[in-house]
């Protein structure tokens, strides 16, 4: 999973993606149940990526079984909470110059000297299929 703010370029799965050319396929809409989203992985299979599913088998494609903790487990830290950010994460800080910097929203704000998006956690969970559980940063100042 990647994604850019305004000021970085995030990756929360780098290794498994960047190194080892790999996708997890998240949530219960599978591509048994999806024709797009069968197509859409066909098209990455082609590209030369391996395609990974959590799921409670011994099935190669597998990366979570209940049972055994595999290399696979460890590279995308299952049951793990995170931090948009984190150790495991790759951040690219993109080029501020001449980039104004944010309005305050009010006169009794605080000015943001931080992306709050890095304040944003998550864990990828096991629940039959996979899912990604974010807490999202959220503020009253307003």
């Amino acid at each position: 999973m990647n994604f850019i703010a305004y000021d970085a370029a995030y990756s929360l799965f780098p290794q498994p993606t960047f190194e080892k050319r790999e996708t997890l396929v998240i949530g219960k809409n599978t591509s048994e149940t999806n024709p797009t989203i069968a197509s859409a992985l066909a098209k990455y299979r082609e590209r030369g990526w391996r395609i990974r599913y959590i799921l409670q088998s011994t099935d190669e494609s597998a990366v979570y079984h209940p049972n055994t903790r595999s290399a696979q487990h460890d590279l995308y830290r299952i049951d793990v909470y995170r931090r948009v950010g984190d150790a495991s994460c790759w951040v690219l800080r993109l080029d501020m110059t001449n980039v104004r910097r944010r309005t305050i929203l009010s006169t009794t704000s605080m000015h943001f000297e931080w992306d709050p998006v890095e304040e944003n956690t998550f864990r990828l969970a096991y629940k039959r299929y996979a899912v990604m559980k974010f807490h999202i940063f959220t503020s009253s100042i307003t």
